[in-house]
């Protein structure tokens, strides 16, 4: 008994750790060895999978998210806090098969985690995971599709507050505009004005990378409306 205490209290720990922390991946696999409750062993596995993630190591990513989701199956009454974990996991299998270039197959996984996520009023999975749907249409070159799904993921990071995810989105949803291609100069300006905006988010984040690529963006714009001096 005092040993599952001791399981549960650590994951608790672990799940309850501040934003960008994460939890070492030897000690997680530890605990998973270590209980036998399908909630708990749902928690690691989602855990070891978003780890994975970080990291870039997409098959291990797949088959932790994977395991969580087969758990969550077997839980008759899911949590708030498990459906969350079940529409992580849903939306960690999609980014794995986007990578893998199955961009039908990630949206059927997103679509899923999306329902899941809308469900219990998560905004950031919803947020997130429009995001997500967002990048496998322009992947797809759908490119209205992207633009719809990218303006919702930009409403709800602006009601979150979130600088860097709306310039990211706002630029997100200037490519799904320009790679129409030979669009009227309406259309250019229309963009232009998302870039405009973005700019300001990007550096209020500091996020260096995202400046970078928000300025980049915003002069292909200009050179798209032949405003080269500027």
């Amino acid at each position: 008994m005092r040993t599952r205490v001791l399981i549960v209290l650590l994951i608790w720990c672990f799940t309850s750790s501040a934003v960008g922390q994460t939890p070492p991946v030897d000690s997680m696999k530890h605990l998973l060895q270590s209980t036998s409750a399908d909630s708990a062993r749902m928690r690691l596995h989602f855990l070891l999978a978003q780890s994975y993630l970080k990291n870039g190591e997409q098959d291990s990513q797949f088959v932790h998210a994977t395991a969580a989701l087969a758990l969550a199956g077997k839980i008759k009454s899911l949590s708030v806090d498990q459906k969350k974990i079940k529409a992580g996991s849903l939306r960690i299998i999609g980014i794995y098969y986007r990578y893998e270039g199955d961009y039908s197959k990630a949206i059927d996984y997103y679509i899923q985690a999306l329902k899941d996520f809308e469900e219990i009023q998560d905004s950031n999975g919803i947020a997130s995971t429009n995001n997500s749907i967002g990048i496998a249409f322009l992947n797809m070159e759908r490119f209205e599709e992207a633009y719809q799904y990218f303006t919702a993921a930009y409403r709800m990071d602006s009601l979150l507050n979130r600088s860097a995810k709306q310039a990211a989105d706002l630029t997100n949803m200037v490519n799904a505009l320009r790679k129409k291609g030979n669009l009227p100069d309406s259309v250019y300006e229309h963009a232009l004005v998302f870039a405009a905006r973005a700019l300001p988010l990007a550096e209020q984040s500091g996020d260096r990378a995202l400046i970078v690529s928000t300025r980049e963006t915003m002069g292909m714009i200009l050179r798209d409306l032949g405003r080269y001096g500027e």
